[in-house]
């Protein structure tokens, strides 16, 4: 209604189109695409906006492909995204493989993904396992993760357990974190690992939750 009647007035800026591309129905940017098509700006912001959206996702990627630039930082905000990241993530790797790279970054984004990083995680190892380095700090990442992070360790454990280091600082996070269960958990899995030092017991001591 406001293109149609007051069309002039209605400016097509990046913050609108972010609005747009975060939006959960695919409809207003497919409106704004169609309408004001010239004004449209498909920027690394966009696109990081659209990571928990496959439907616009995909729209963007159909009408506007090469403008949309699969960027480290765009595939690590698909990654840590749980609402819709696995789904985003899989048609990237689907439409645009070859430009997405799994750094240590998008690892750990996926990691301490608090809603769906198991799932992201699994995806990632399924296709693209090569890649997917197991360093101190995505262990952290997920150590830290109160929501999710169990059921992160417990695949990596299960599928790459002999690069997954139980380090001081991942103790430290575990001890310092949300999830009362993690610490029984990596004590029963790798108890032999676990040393309870001194900066261990500070970042529990210190714990509020």
């Amino acid at each position: 209604m406001l293109l149609n009647q007051r069309g002039g007035e209605v400016k097509i800026t990046e913050e609108v189109i972010k609005a747009a591309a975060g939006n959960r129905s695919v409809k207003v940017m497919a409106l704004l695409l169609d309408q004001r098509g010239s004004e449209v700006k498909i920027t690394e912001e966009v696109v990081k906006a659209v990571s928990g959206n496959e439907e616009v996702m995909a729209l963007l990627l159909n009408r506007r492909g090469s403008e949309v630039k699969i960027t480290e930082e765009v595939v690590k905000a698909a990654a840590g995204n749980g609402c819709g990241g696995k789904e985003v993530i899989a048609l990237l790797l689907n439409q645009r493989g070859s430009e997405v790279k799994i750094t240590e970054e998008v690892v750990k984004a996926a990691a301490g993904n608090r809603c769906g990083g198991k799932e992201v995680i699994a995806l990632l190892l399924n296709q693209r396992g090569s890649e997917v380095k197991i360093t101190e700090e995505v262990v952290k990442a997920a150590a830290g993760n109160g929501c999710g992070g169990k059921e992160v360790i417990a695949l990596l454990l299960n599928q790459r357990g002999s690069e997954v280091k139980i380090t001081e600082e991942v103790i430290k996070a575990v001890a310092g974190g949300w999830d009362r269960e993690m610490m029984a958990f990596l004590l029963d899995q790798r108890g032999c690992e676990v040393k309870i030092t001194e900066e261990v017991v500070k970042a529990a001591a210190g714990n509020w939750k």
